[in-house]
């Protein structure tokens, strides 16, 4: 049925997941709610497929003051704590509390599955499946582009791109596994749009299975990421950034020249980073002079060998750095030998030294700025450490080259 990647999965949740309650009745507590058969295994296989899985519910009983919204949030722990025993989860839960045609969310309405959409702006709608068993979640699901499922009996009318009698024969044919349809064998479901079938189209490749460890890992690493970032939006750090810009700036500005150096990943955004100042971070405009001291591999080899390791860069910045220039020495540990040497060296020749390092300056520490990210793993130090070099240079950019008009010529000269 959806060839590609299933970016997401909207189900319903009355009839899908677990047992309606009696006409007129509402599941106001966890006491209420009985999942039905093959529901938790159904899920997981969608989590194990990569797919996010997101609950869209009417709750008109919340309107009526036959349930609250506490009440329905403490059925949805219930129900993530029945799915949890199967290694199985919800991602996120919409409901609509409103009564019947008093809103835009309420199914067939398709609000519910928008806000998912604008709230996961990764989702590409057409990449996307509504399940659910009464006709509204059919239509919900065909007015925002996704692909619609309809759970019910033979034979049953719908609009539906495929009929089947439960959840897990409708995850297994999406995950990969045949099971046929209870509309009848290969054909469209009853009353389906003719031009689809409930089959994936041949050569379909199955979805990649993703370990949920694997998932709740790339969550952590994230966190850790955002937790960074909303450290470096404090005053301090702009501040900070702002006045290594304005340094970097006033030395290119007189003709001098900024000079980068680290090890390995470093090196990389050494390099990455005068690559900024010599071709253009956010518009066309004239170059500017960055010198990534980890490029040239016979002076690294030679120095290397004829003095040491820890020398390599400290004789470049004897050798190309002027009073004036700027160093940028870049290390995650704060410790690396022969970036602290460099940073010695610039300080002795008068060039300001900026240090590109860990939570812990350590032997940095010697630096005339020291832009230390609050972050300790590596992986982590380098990825605010790169987010901070893109900020610094091009607040740099901003001030010596101004940004051209469209359709201008490109000034190549730098600003005054």
């Amino acid at each position: 049925m959806i060839s590609g990647q299933l970016d997401a999965v909207f189900l319903d949740r009355d009839g899908t997941l677990n047992e309606k309650a009696p006409e007129g009745c509402y599941i106001a507590s966890p006491g209420d709610l009985r999942l039905l058969p093959g529901v938790a295994e159904a899920v997981r296989r969608l989590n194990d497929a990569g797919a996010l899985v997101v609950i869209v519910t009417n709750q008109r009983g919340v309107a009526l003051g036959e349930v609250t919204l506490e009440e329905v949030a403490g059925v949805h722990d219930a129900l993530q704590e029945h799915l949890s025993r199967s290694g199985a989860q919800v991602d996120r839960f919409y409901v609509c509390p409103h009564d019947e045609a008093s809103c835009s969310c309420r199914k067939p309405a398709p609000g519910l599955l928008l806000q998912a959409a604008a709230d996961h702006p990764f989702l590409r709608l057409e990449h996307t499946v509504m399940i659910g068993d009464s006709e509204g979640d059919v239509e919900a699901g065909l007015a925002v582009g996704a692909r619609a499922i309809k759970l019910g009996p033979p034979g049953t009318r719908t609009r539906a791109d495929a009929l089947f009698a439960d959840l897990p024969s409708a995850v297994a044919a999406l995950v990969g596994t045949d099971v046929p349809p209870t509309a009848g064998g290969a054909g469209p479901a009853a009353g389906a749009r003719p031009e689809e079938g409930n089959a994936s189209p041949p050569g379909h490749e199955r979805a990649a299975r993703v370990n949920p460890d694997a998932t709740n890992f790339a969550l952590d690493e994230v966190a850790k990421l955002m937790r960074g970032l909303t450290e470096l939006g404090e005053s301090y750090y702009a501040r900070l950034m702002a006045q290594v810009a304005s340094t970097i700036a006033a030395s290119l500005a007189a003709g001098g020249k900024a000079l980068f150096c680290g090890n390995g990943g470093s090196a990389a955004d050494a390099q990455h980073l005068a690559a900024e100042l010599v071709g253009r971070q956010n518009y066309d405009r004239a170059p500017a002079a960055g010198i990534a001291l980890s490029v040239d591999t016979s002076v690294l080899t030679a120095l290397g060998n004829d003095y040491s390791y820890a020398e390599v860069f400290a004789r470049q910045v004897r050798a190309l750095g002027r009073e004036g220039d700027v160093l940028v020495g870049i290390s995650t540990s704060g410790r690396s030998k022969n970036v602290v040497n460099a940073l010695a060296a610039g300080r002795a020749g008068g060039l300001t030294t900026v240090a590109f390092t860990g939570r812990d300056p350590r032997d940095m520490a010697i630096a005339d700025y020291i832009l230390a990210v609050p972050a300790d793993e590596t992986a982590k130090v380098q990825e605010l450490q790169l987010v901070v070099g893109h900020i610094i240079f091009a607040l740099v950019e901003r001030s010596l080259f101004a940004r051209p008009a469209k359709g201008s010529t490109v000034d190549l000269r730098l600003a005054p």
